[in-house]
């Protein structure tokens, strides 16, 4: 088992796909309006019903069907007055993240292919006491945390409310909390120089939104056919190319239509969005580029209380306005259905999308030209990904170049290194 990792986002603990989260309180069961909605107090108030047990510091809330755990806890305090009142109220704050594991690890579900991942706000700093003290707290609640995480091996996830905060809480982690090797800590100080100086651009594949529970390719065409076609004929169809897969299942549903629909049903049934939309979502790129079509990643870019895409430009259904990031969707949005034809899904789709789609493609060979590129959530063998690899040739011209392209993040080693040109760092 590996040790377990403190990830620290610039995120909505409330809309992000963890296995459970910690909900702050009081002795009273007051919540506040920005976790309100999620325990049904849109506007704040208290939780009726409710009650302590002497000496509990946490509770489960709810298990719901669909979602994490929701965990109350008691965290509300009068605000301190002095620096040994901050040191009081600090000491008592990490009991209740030790009895809020404790109590995830017991309900939750053991998760396959990942440690356990819970999240919490940083706590203590809003009604908790602590809200002119927040530098204070963040030194020892970040080893509090690592000691957890590490002890558990589980990864607990830190979400703040702003930018600000989130640059406070990184600028206090220590160099050994990533444990990276030599060349990845070369690697990310790179990638860190390229973001700081707004070059860094997102390349955002399907696998950033499997992070979030989304299917595969196979698993959501599978999931398209639904019961229309045997098992026998779903089997017969695996070796197919997804995008002729598509195409004969287009035809199956009786058109156009009917396939959006069903994909539409499909993929918004997920509406967190996961770990590693948030992580990229709180590096704070001024552009980004992606071929799925939910916007999971547009909800990690959203402010809690804005509305969606408030704060991020979508194209090409927006309009690019200064000192606001977009998002590319170069395969179109479920939010766009209107437009059918903006999806790109069967193989006719994939025929016609450089001829269609010619200006959008000029912004990404500009990226490709100028930016450094971020591959995530890419196989290797996508196809996806090739076309892309192939925009990048097309715009730099030989092959043999020593400039550097990019940066692909993967789970695994690759089996060559030249597909790019650029570097590898693995995840």
């Amino acid at each position: 088992m590996r040790p377990g990792h403190v990830f620290v986002v610039n995120a909505d603990v409330t809309a992000l796909q963890c296995d459970a989260w910690l909900c702050p309180t009081d002795d009273s069961f007051h919540v506040t309006a920005g976790f309100g909605k999620a325990v049904g107090k849109p506007l704040g108030g208290f939780l009726a019903g409710h009650r302590w047990m002497p000496d509990q510091l946490a509770k489960i809330f709810e298990r719901p069907d669909k979602g994490p755990i929701i965990v109350l806890g008691r965290i509300g305090r009068p605000p301190a007055r002095n620096p040994e009142e901050v040191s009081g109220l600090i000491e008592a704050l990490l009991p209740v993240i030790d009895e809020f594991v404790t109590l995830a690890k017991q309900h939750c579900e053991r998760p396959e292919g990942r440690p356990l991942r819970i999240a919490l706000p940083l706590i203590g700093t809003g009604a908790g006491g602590l809200r002119g003290a927040k530098g204070d707290v963040v030194r020892p609640l970040l080893a509090h945390l690592a000691a957890v995480a590490s002890g558990h091996h589980i990864d607990l996830i830190l979400c703040t409310v702003n930018a600000l905060t989130w640059s406070a809480v990184q600028s206090a982690r220590k160099d050994d909390d990533w444990r990276l090797t030599d060349e990845e800590n070369e690697l990310a100080a790179d990638l860190a120089a390229e973001a700081r100086a707004g070059r860094l651009v997102f390349f955002i594949g399907a696998g950033v939104s499997r992070d979030a529970g989304l299917p595969n390719w196979q698993d959501l065409l599978a999931a398209l056919h639904g019961e229309d076609i045997s098992t026998e004929e779903k089997a017969s169809l695996l070796n197919l190319d997804p995008r002729d897969h598509a195409t004969l299942i287009e035809l199956a549903l009786g058109g156009r239509t009917h396939l959006l629909e069903r994909l539409a049903q499909e993929i918004k049934r997920h509406e967190r969005f996961g770990l590693t939309h948030s992580l990229l979502a709180s590096i704070g790129a001024e552009q980004a580029v992606t071929t799925n079509y939910d916007n999971l990643y547009e909800r990690a870019c959203t402010r809690p209380g804005n509305a969606l895409n408030d704060d991020l430009t979508v194209l090409p259904y927006g309009r690019v306005a200064e000192n606001r990031p977009w998002l590319l969707k170069l395969h179109g949005s479920l939010d766009e259905l209107n437009r059918q034809d903006h999806i790109v899904l069967t193989r006719p789709d994939y025929m016609s999308l450089a001829r269609d789609r010619s200006a959008l493609f000029g912004i990404v060979q500009a990226l490709l030209v100028t930016k450094h590129l971020l591959f995530v959530g890419y196989s290797l063998s996508d196809e996806d990904f090739h076309q892309l690899v192939d925009e990048i040739r097309i715009a730099i011209g030989s092959p043999d170049s020593e400039h550097v392209l990019g940066t692909v993040l993967t789970t695994s080693k690759p089996r060559s290194t030249d597909e790019i040109g650029g570097r590898r760092v693995s995840e």
